[in-house]
């Protein structure tokens, strides 16, 4: 078996690698994007927009964390469990009602504008029933003088048929 000394592979690796850097100027290109009036104006909407609402958020969340706490404790907060369940229960429902009055109005605007299409229905539907109506009778009758031969010869050879079977009938007894 043959032993490798893992030791001098890594050092005798590690002493081939070049690597090569690149010449740049950096704090000479962040000085000059720090004298523009957009990159001011962007630092100035970064902390409003973004900086002071986390902030703002994170102390009611923990404000609300330690009041949560101090109530499980036994601290006198002047507010009960029940007090946080029922607003839980509130921030739970208000959601959802508000789901249910977005999905109302859609359901009334829909029976409104059916209720509309319905009345002005009999004006527009009567010409196209007539229409179709008069397709149907020359579809029907179409149909009548394509068919008629064919019936007529199988209505010629169902009398022959018979009459040949009530012939031959007679001459079997």
């Amino acid at each position: 078996m043959v032993m490798v000394d893992i030791e001098k592979i890594l050092v005798i690796s590690s002493s081939h690698v070049k690597i090569k850097t690149m010449d740049t100027n950096r704090n000479k290109i962040d000085h000059e994007l720090q004298k523009r009036e957009s990159y001011l104006r962007h630092r100035r909407q970064r902390f409003w927009q973004i900086w002071v609402p986390l902030i703002i958020i994170t102390l009611v969340i923990l404000g609300a964390a330690a009041l949560m706490i101090m109530t499980l404790t036994g601290t006198n907060t002047g507010i009960s469990l029940s007090q946080y369940g029922d607003t839980a229960l509130i921030w739970i429902f208000v959601p959802l009602l508000l789901i249910a009055v977005v999905i109302a109005v859609a359901l009334a605007g829909v029976i409104i504008l059916n209720g509309k299409v319905l009345r002005n229905l009999p004006r527009y539907a009567h010409p196209v029933q007539k229409v179709f109506s008069q397709v149907s009778g020359k579809v029907g009758n179409l149909a009548q003088k394509v068919v008629k031969p064919i019936i007529s010869i199988k209505s010629i050879g169902a009398g022959v048929s018979k009459a040949f079977s009530s012939i031959s009938g007679l001459f079997k007894k």
